[in-house]
């Protein structure tokens, strides 16, 4: 340190000596109170191994029987460690093998306290209480309030906290309450492997038995981790080998509310709650408000929370609540492996028991995963190896509610729940309401999950109720092996006991996956190896309603159910309605199932009733080896126990099959190797009826039933009680309208039962 720093330093400390207390080894029976009332207040650590103490109380291996109180008022509060390895500590608490029975407060008010660590390895605290191997019984309170309050780390491995608590190995029976209020709150971590936190708690190795409470409200509050390796936490917990028994509140709320990580590795969490091997028994509330609330992580490696609960190896038990709200909410991850989660849950080999609630809510709400490897998270619940036993309810609603995954291998989940290797006991309930509601994925590998249930090996006891409703409804996958579920369920390996009701309703509802092995689902339920027990209710509602899958090997399911190597032991119940309803694959080996039943080496006992009506109804395949079923049960190597009931009404109503081997159902049952034992009955009713069927090879069928290789116990036109119904209707008459099934270069079956 040179002759000009040592002066700077020695003038200084002599200021503020005054109102800073050290205790080492001491046994202190009473209140500790530290109060000063300076106008002007300048704190600052020069050089190398400095520390600058204002207006704060250090103790080390000793014990406080009584309060602990700093109080400093001033208009002006400057504390500043400049250099390597400083420490600056404005209105704070620092214990270190200590104890204390009783309050700890910090509370440091003005119109303007900036704190600052610059350099390398600088720790700046303002209003902040750091324990290490410490116990305290009572609240722990950090106060820091003014117009303008500023915390800033920058350089490398530099710490600033601003009403923050820091817990190593320690133990805090009672409230731990941070609050940092303002017109303006800052806080900045700049450089490298640099944390700067805000009205947040970090514990480590340590126990909580009472509640967290984490308050940032200002006009303006921003949080911020900048460059490389740095994280950012603003109004937030961070758990490591740690427990809390009671409740953790997180709130941050303004007119515009921050939290940005940008860089490299960095970590941006916004009324957020991080758990690694960590319990929490009780409340977890998470809640950001604000005219507007925004989220960012952008770069490589980084993670952007708001509102949200990231669980490691960690338990709940108890209610987790995230909400966001405000006239623009928005959540992004930008460039590669990024994940922004808004208002929602990521479980990895986690449990939770009790209820988990996400919610988003305002005019414009906004999740978005762009790059590479992106995760979008908007109001959803992610579990891989993990146990929920209780309800899960996400809901996004507002006048814009937009989730956007756009890269490679992204996904995009918008009131979703994503299950991997896990079990859930108890009701999910994903709602997406407003007047744009839109889940887009386009690149290669994404997913798109509007309103939908995703499992892959999981098992599911309860209902699932997934519902989609707005003035425009549109989900999206654009690319490669893209996937776009709305209001959807999609099975793989996985067993559910309970119903399954998906519903979509809106002025236009629009299901698209364009690519090569696409998959859109609308309002529909998928399973692969997979197996229910329980009712399963598909609803589609909407002055225009579509669905649509181009390219090779895709499906568009539209309020249908796809079984592959599956099994349903339950009613089925498929109704899709709208003033304007069209479902179309278009390439090779594409299908296009609307408010149908496709079966594949699966098996089926209960009833099947397909409905469908609409002022005008299309279904169209184009292509190689497609199928269009519309108002269908279309079954190959699969059994069936019980009642089909095929019904398809419109003014105008469409069935076409274009180019080689292609299918067109029209309220028609096929059975390829498949047995039903049951009653069928197929009506199409029409102003316009038109089921066409062109190229070789190609099939229309119309009010039929098709066998082939086997038997049906309704495959006859007088067998008791498996009676077949094949009404092909035109109403009123037949007067002036037309009834039409075409085949050119194939076969046309019309209010028919053929036996192959």
């Amino acid at each position: 340190m040179n002759d000009i720093q040592r002066a700077i330093v020695v003038a200084i400390a002599g200021l503020v000596l005054c109102s800073t207390l050290a205790f080492a080894g001491s046994d202190v029976k009473g209140a500790i109170i530290n109060t000063s009332n300076t106008k002007n207040k300048v704190n600052v650590a020069l050089g190398t191994e400095s520390k600058a103490n204002l207006d704060s109380v250090n103790l080390k291996d000793s014990k406080v029987t009584g309060a602990v109180v700093n109080t400093p008022a001033g208009k002006t509060s400057v504390n500043v460690a400049v250099g390597t390895n400083n420490k600056a500590n404005l209105s704070s608490v620092n214990m270190e093998g200590s104890s204390v029975k009783g309050a700890v407060i910090n509370t440091s008010a003005g119109q303007t306290s900036t704190n600052v660590a610059v350099g390398s390895s600088n720790t700046a605290n303002l209003g902040s209480t750091n324990m290490k191997g410490s116990d305290v019984k009572g609240v722990v309170v950090n106060t820091a309030a003014g117009k303008a309050l500023t915390n800033v780390a920058l350089g490398k491995d530099n710490t600033a906290k601003l009403g923050a608590t820091d817990m190593k190995d320690s133990n805090v029976k009672g409230a731990v309450i941070n609050t940092a209020g303002g017109q303006v709150l800052t806080n900045v971590a700049l450089g490298k492997d640099n944390t700067a936190k805000l009205g947040a708690v970090d514990m480590k190795g340590s126990d909580v038995k009472g509640a967290i409470v984490n308050t940032a409200a200002g006009q303006v509050v921003t949080n911020v981790a900048l460059g490389a390796g740095n994280k950012a936490s603003l109004g937030a917990v961070d758990m490591q080998g740690s427990s809390v028994k009671g409740a953790i509140v997180n709130t941050a709320a303004g007119q515009a509310v921050t939290n940005v990580a940008l860089g490299k590795d960095n970590t941006a969490k916004l009324g957020a709650v991080d758990m690694k091997g960590s319990d929490v028994k009780g409340a977890i509330v998470n809640t950001a408000a604000g005219q507007a609330v925004t989220n960012v992580a952008l770069g490589a490696g980084n993670k952007a929370s708001l509102g949200a609960v990231d669980m490691q190896g960690s338990s709940v038990k108890g209610a987790i609540v995230n909400t966001a709200a405000g006239q623009a909410v928005t959540n992004v991850a930008l460039g590669a492996g990024n994940k922004a989660s808004l208002a929602a849950v990521d479980m990895q080999g986690s449990s939770v028991k009790g209820a988990i609630v996400n919610t988003a809510v305002g005019q414009a709400v906004t999740n978005v995963a762009l790059g590479k490897d992106n995760k979008a998270s908007l109001a959803s619940v992610e579990m891989k190896g993990s146990e929920v036993k209780g309800a899960i309810v996400n809901t996004a609603a507002g006048a814009a509610v937009t989730n956007v995954a756009i890269g490679k291998d992204n996904k995009a989940n918008l009131a979703a729940a994503e299950m991997k290797g896990s079990s859930m006991k108890g009701a999910i309930v994903n709602t997406a309401a407003g007047g744009a509601v839109t889940n887009v994925a386009i690149g290669a590998g994404n997913k798109a999950n509007l309103a939908a249930t995703e499992m892959k090996g999981s098992s599911m006891k309860g209902a699932i109720v997934n519902t989609a409703a707005g003035g425009a409804v549109t989900n999206v996958a654009i690319g490669k092996d893209n996937k776009a579920n709305l209001a959807a369920v999609d099975m793989k390996g996985s067993d559910v006991k309970g119903n399954i009701v998906n519903t979509a309703a809106g002025g236009a509802v629009t299901n698209v996956a364009i690519g090569k092995g696409n998959k859109a689902n609308l309002a529909a339920v998928n399973m692969e190896g997979s197996s229910a027990k329980g009712n399963i209710v598909n609803t589609a509602a909407g002055g225009a309603v579509t669905n649509v899958a181009i390219g090779s090997n895709s499906k568009a399911n539209l309020s249908s159910v796809d079984m592959k190597n599956s099994s349903v032991k339950g009613n089925i119940v498929n109704t899709a309605a709208g003033g304007a309803v069209t479902n179309v694959a278009i390439g090779s080996n594409s299908k296009a199932n609307l408010s149908s039943v496709n079966m594949e080496n699966s098996n089926m006992k209960g009833n099947i009733s397909n409905t469908t009506v609409g002022g005008v109804v299309t279904n169209v395949a184009i292509g190689s080896n497609t199928k269009a079923n519309l108002g269908s049960v279309d079954m190959k190597n699969s059994s069936m126990k019980g009642n089909i009931s095929n019904r398809a009404a419109a003014g105008v109503m469409t069935n076409v099959a274009v180019g080689s081997n292609s299918k067109a159902n029209l309220g028609s049952v096929v059975l390829e190797n498949s047995n039903v034992n049951g009653n069928i009955s197929n009506r199409v009713t029409g102003g316009v009826v038109t089921n066409v069927a062109v190229g070789s090879g190609s099939e229309a069928n119309s009010g039929s039933v098709i066998i082939k290789n086997r038997g049906s116990g309704g495959a006859g036109t007088n067998s008791g009680t498996g009676l077949v119904i094949n009404d092909v209707r035109v109403p009123f008459g037949g007067m002036g309208v037309a009834n039409t099934n075409v085949a050119i270069g194939g076969t046309s079956n019309k209010n028919s039962v053929v036996k192959k």
